[in-house]
């Protein structure tokens, strides 16, 4: 598996989000988890109320790295695999406990996003 660059998007966030500080507008918040791993997908439920869904360990991971972006303050956490292959440099968040995971999990974030 090759390297991955994130959207220009994310950083045009963080230009806008400097452009309305300084004129006091509030700042867009948002929090992400990126983590890669094997996924099961599909429909589920009736034919009258059909669901798209996604499950699997990498789900349950992508989710709990969400969660810790409202602890430590940072709007994008990746999983180690995912910094592994990620073609931008990267920080230590440290080791985090993370629920349905049996071992502490080191996370990291992106400098250029603080």
């Amino acid at each position: 598996m090759g390297k991955f660059k994130l959207p220009l998007t994310v950083n045009a966030l963080a230009a806008l989000n400097i452009r309305r500080k300084r004129s006091g507008q509030p700042e867009i918040r948002f929090g992400v988890g990126l983590h890669l791993g094997e996924v099961i997908y599909g429909n589920v439920g009736a034919p009258d109320r059909l669901d798209f869904t996604v499950m699997g360990p990498a789900v349950n991971r992508t989710a709990r790295l969400e969660g810790l972006t409202k602890t430590l303050g940072h709007g994008l956490i990746l999983s180690g695999e995912f910094a592994a292959r990620l073609g931008e440099a990267t920080e230590s968040l440290g080791f985090h406990a993370l629920k349905g995971v049996a071992d502490e999990q080191e996370v990291f974030a992106l400098p250029s996003l603080r």
